[in-house]
């Protein structure tokens, strides 16, 4: 019979982060805590909790190790003073028994750091931590922490569990079992799977790391057209005007399948290529 939760944790967000060894470390990431990682966890629905927070005397291991395992949710900072700094050993270690129970946590670190490979290949929010990051970082800390709710966060157990389960199958049957060789494919595959999808969060994080400097509030469709869409100069090449339309440049090149065309107001809009067109249809206009 497993042992059940304590109360008092169902609403609890856990900080895993540094406390900094001197008196202007800690007063830096007390700050990055008050500033960006709490109000985004309230706004989130989730009761913040971190070490140097509490007030109350006790055991510190057995407090980490008891938010750890019971806490709905956990955040890992794994950011340091400066992007050139590596993530703290004591953040890494309580980071990994968090994958270990398999449960929802968010990582985040500086925009640039250099993270551990078996940390690297899940998503992960990286920004800047100047005062001008502050809100995109709490925007994003918000989503991932309700993604993670929903189920999307790393689970690195799940395929470690397989394997497992199907080497242990294998050495009772042979060695020179089918199985074997599966296990060994699906070691490659994750291998193979982790790296792959390291770069592309990467690349992910660069692209919303752009939108959420660059969007509007409320984004117009010229706008869309001069930073969206793929093409020569910006995205697209085509530039604002001060009337709020748009210029297209005559180096202007539509992404690959479609194609501008006018509108009978005027308005210039890209769609997709149509293999026929309809005698009403607007004709191309070439910028």
């Amino acid at each position: 019979m497993s042992a059940k939760p304590p109360s008092g944790h169902e609403k609890h967000c856990f900080i895993v982060m540094p406390f900094g060894r001197t008196d202007e470390d800690v007063k830096w990431f007390q700050g990055w805590y008050e500033a960006v990682i709490k109000p985004a966890v309230l706004d989130a629905g989730y009761e913040p909790k971190v070490s140097f927070a509490e007030e109350k005397p006790s055991a510190i291991n057995d407090e980490i190790r008891s938010h750890l395992v019971f806490d709905r949710m956990v955040v890992c900072d794994l950011g340091g003073r400066t992007p050139e700094d590596p993530p703290n050993p004591n953040v890494m270690y309580e980071l990994g028994i968090r994958h270990a129970f398999g449960f929802p946590h968010v990582v985040m670190a500086w925009k640039g750091q250099q993270l551990p490979f078996d940390v690297g290949n899940q998503r992960a929010i990286m920004e800047g931590r100047d005062f001008i990051d502050i809100e995109i970082t709490k925007q994003k800390l918000k989503s991932f922490i309700a993604s993670a709710a929903s189920g999307q966060f790393y689970r690195p157990m799940e395929a470690v569990g397989l394997t497992a389960a199907i080497e242990q199958i294998a050495s009772i049957r042979g060695q020179d079992d089918l199985l074997v060789k599966l296990s060994v494919q699906m070691k490659n595959m994750h291998n193979s799977l982790s790296e792959q999808i390291f770069r592309q969060g990467q690349k992910i994080s660069e692209v919303e790391s752009r939108l959420h400097e660059t969007l509007p509030e409320k984004p117009s469709a010229p706008w869309m057209i001069g930073n969206l869409l793929p093409g020569s100069g910006g995205v697209l090449g085509a530039n604002l005007s001060s009337s709020g339309g748009v210029s297209l440049g005559s180096a202007l090149t539509p992404a690959a399948g479609f194609e501008i065309v006018r509108l009978p107001d005027g308005a210039m809009v890209v769609r997709p290529k149509l293999s026929g067109k309809a005698k009403d249809e607007p004709s191309d206009s070439k910028p």
